[in-house]
């Protein structure tokens, strides 16, 4: 059974294809909106090895650090708010009210470590150790 191809894959295919058939590199590059440079690596790649070096890798590199919980948040506010009132959402904006979210949690926390601690005995202060030299 064949793979699914993802679309940059096809995309990739389709301008070396249309490249062989005789189409000229600007016809190719103004078609699929890339630079020269990226059609340039793509014939590289194609001559180095053909179809299995173009296509589309894993990402490198850090995992993103957004979790689930807040990308779906982002994406209810996103919605919401474009359906509700009809302005536009910036980037500003979102960030503002992550920010609000997230602090608004910080405090909820706290305050429930806070009340789990009642009764207990105060923290004595720590002595800070200053070299002397």
């Amino acid at each position: 059974m064949k793979e699914a191809r993802s679309p940059l894959e096809l995309k990739r295919l389709t301008a070396i294809r249309l490249l062989m058939a005789g189409s000229s590199r600007e016809s190719v590059m103004e078609m699929f909106n890339i630079s020269w440079s990226a059609l340039q690596k793509w014939v590289r790649l194609w001559n180095k090895g053909g179809a299995e070096l173009l296509k589309v890798r894993k990402p490198t590199g850090r995992p993103s650090k957004m979790t689930p919980d807040v990308k779906d948040f982002i994406v209810r506010k996103i919605e919401f708010t474009s359906s509700q009132t009809g302005e536009r959402i910036t980037g500003l904006s979102l960030s503002g009210t992550l920010k609000k979210n997230i602090r608004d949690k910080i405090k909820e926390k706290c305050d429930l470590l806070v009340a789990s601690q009642d009764g207990l005995p105060p923290l004595a202060p720590s002595k800070a150790r200053h070299k002397k030299g």
